[in-house]
């Protein structure tokens, strides 16, 4: 039973996975965002049919780095996350409400992931 026990508060803690201290994202907006919406390098939080426009810029222990990064979803139907027109620059969006993660790429190399959720939009907007 204390197996049991352990086993499941390593994978409930497992399931808290963010950027590590190592590696992280600074995030600013580049367009307005309603206030729903939370983009740092904990998590993403999207209303359904809403697009963010941001900067990203690498962190690699604690200083910003030149890093190429790339963003790819897990669940690919709930959030978007496309490379914008500048360098460093994505759009994120939500797709269908619910809740995945992202796995985060430095040069090519999957250096860890953040969780994504896409909210339902509020029926009285």
């Amino acid at each position: 039973m204390m197996r049991l026990t352990c086993l499941t508060t390593v994978l409930a803690l497992s399931s808290l996975v963010g950027c590590t201290d190592e590696y992280s994202i600074d995030f600013r907006y580049l367009t307005m965002a309603p206030s729903e919406v939370v983009i740092d390098s904990d998590q993403m939080t999207v209303p359904e049919g809403i697009a963010v426009g941001v900067e990203a810029i690498a962190v690699e222990n604690g200083d910003r780095v030149g890093s190429i990064i790339d963003f790819v979803p897990v669940r690919p139907g709930i959030i978007g996350i496309d490379q914008g027109l500048e360098e460093r620059t994505f759009v994120i969006y939500g797709i269908a409400a619910g809740a995945t993660s992202i796995d985060l790429y430095f040069d090519n190399e999957r250096v860890g992931e953040m969780p994504a959720e896409v909210i339902p939009q509020d029926a009285s907007q």
